[in-house]
């Protein structure tokens, strides 16, 4: 019978989506990730299995972490562009912060490994898949309020909003200004106002 655990599992877990998410995959070391999880080497292979399967296990709980905060951010059933807005301008401000720089770790690992990794391809797609999804459920509240401009179509729109998500991520890590991301984001939400 093995020894028990003697560290908590999804603190590691979390400590390894920062060090991923601060070098990105190719570039952390299997010395930062223990450092960074504050474990040896044999557990990391006992408990996650090898450096690939344990960036797997962190870009999954990042994406679903990633969509219930979607979720709870757009919950705003009497004003949904409101709450789409804010959204972007809450990701703005974020951006801009120190950890901000990083991007997000969902879109840095498709432009770094999703061409060539299909596990973490199939993921990134199941991602941008849920986050329509959640996307379409304000526009769909907004549209049956009458406060959409009648000639968007909800789901055309919901995938733009992901894509204007990434986009802001990926704009961000460069240091733009924040005037300058927040005219991005309003003028990328400028076409779903009646």
């Amino acid at each position: 019978m093995g020894r028990p655990r003697e560290f908590d599992v999804d603190e590691a877990l979390r400590r390894a989506m920062d060090a991923f998410w601060a070098k990105g995959y190719e570039a952390t070391s299997l010395t930062d990730l223990t450092k960074a999880m504050g474990v040896q080497k044999a557990s990391l292979y006992g408990t996650f299995g090898d450096k690939h399967a344990l960036f797997i296990s962190a870009l999954t709980r990042y994406a679903h972490d990633g969509i219930e905060r979607l979720r709870t951010a757009l919950d705003r059933p009497d004003a949904p562009l409101d709450a789409i807005r804010e959204l972007f301008h809450a990701m703005v401000d974020n951006s801009i912060a120190p950890k901000g720089k990083r991007g997000c770790f969902c879109v840095n690992a498709a432009v770094e490994l999703a061409p060539h990794d299909p596990a973490v391809g199939d993921i990134v797609r199941e991602h941008v898949r849920r986050m329509e999804h959640v996307f379409a459920q304000p526009l769909e509240r907004a549209h049956a309020l009458g406060l959409l401009a009648k000639d968007v179509d909800v789901s055309r729109a919901a995938a733009y909003l992901v894509s204007l998500v990434f986009g802001l991520h990926v704009m961000s890590k460069s240091g733009p200004t924040r005037q300058k991301l927040r005219q991005v984001a309003d003028t990328g939400l400028a076409f779903l106002i009646a």
